[in-house]
């Protein structure tokens, strides 16, 4: 009977000892799928340059690789100086807009014009992003 008992306990103990690891393997599994996708996301060749009254300001041009869903907005913030108000962009780099003169500070992409907000629209590949101070048209 002793035998018994001890085989019964014995055969329980490797039981939940398999499961055990089974959860751990598991868990190891998990993370290793996260990294490997953190690793691999897809990253993004774009330009993006800064304009006032139809001339390039010089040495503001950036060829840059950004991770796919980076917005417009996103890119300009982390890349210039940028001053926002109400959703606005009303300075880059120092350089305001003119409510007056009515230059206010726009962008487009491939050489079309915005119609989605910059903190809506995200670069794809390729893209090509100005943002341009002139006066309204």
């Amino acid at each position: 009977m002793k035998i018994f008992k001890f085989g019964l306990i014995l055969v329980t103990a490797l039981s939940l000892a398999a499961c055990g690891d089974m959860g751990t393997q598991e868990a190891v599994s998990s993370e290793s799928n996260s990294l490997v996708e953190s690793q691999t996301k897809e990253m993004l060749s774009v330009a993006i340059s800064l304009e006032q009254d139809e001339e390039e300001i010089e040495g503001k041009t950036k060829e840059l690789e950004v991770e796919a869903g980076t917005t417009v907005l996103d890119l300009l913030s982390e890349q210039y100086k940028v001053v926002e108000e109400e959703g606005f962009i009303v300075s880059i780099e120092g350089i305001e807009q003119d409510e007056e003169a009515e230059k206010y500070w726009m962008y487009e992409v491939n050489n079309e014009e915005a119609t989605v907000g910059a903190a809506e629209y995200e670069v794809e590949d390729g893209d090509q992003v100005k943002w341009f101070l002139n006066a309204w048209k």
